[in-house]
């Protein structure tokens, strides 16, 4: 069994690893999300004027047979999967991944600073 100063040191020591690890990966998602590539424009101009959709979410055809197939709660479900999916991907990930590091640190140095 470690003596509590030595006990303190390794949880001092892993929380410092976790952090620096954990905010690292953060910074880089935050910096590198601009400058991905994007899939392509949502929509693009028409020569005749106009916008033309270039996801299928956009186009009102879709939104009407989604609902004819599936009701309103088959849109509710489609914009839930898209707002979920859009969460995990650039600077939302970041900051997700920034407020696990804080927790994970945290509770390093929690669970290794026994009763003296």
């Amino acid at each position: 069994m470690k003596s509590a100063p030595a006990r303190r040191g390794a949880g001092e020591l892993w929380a410092s690893g976790i952090l620096v690890a954990g905010l690292s990966l953060a910074a880089w998602l935050y910096i590198a999300d601009p400058l991905a590539q994007e899939k392509g424009p949502g929509r693009y101009e028409l020569e005749l004027g106009g916008t033309q959709a270039t996801s299928e979410w956009d186009s009102r055809a879709y939104r009407r047979s989604l609902e004819y197939f599936s009701g309103k709660q088959g849109i509710f479900f489609a914009e839930v999967r898209e707002w979920f999916g859009g969460i995990f991907q650039g600077a939302p990930l970041a900051i997700i991944v920034a407020g696990l590091t804080l927790a994970g640190a945290a509770i390093t140095l929690h669970s290794t600073r026994g009763k003296e």
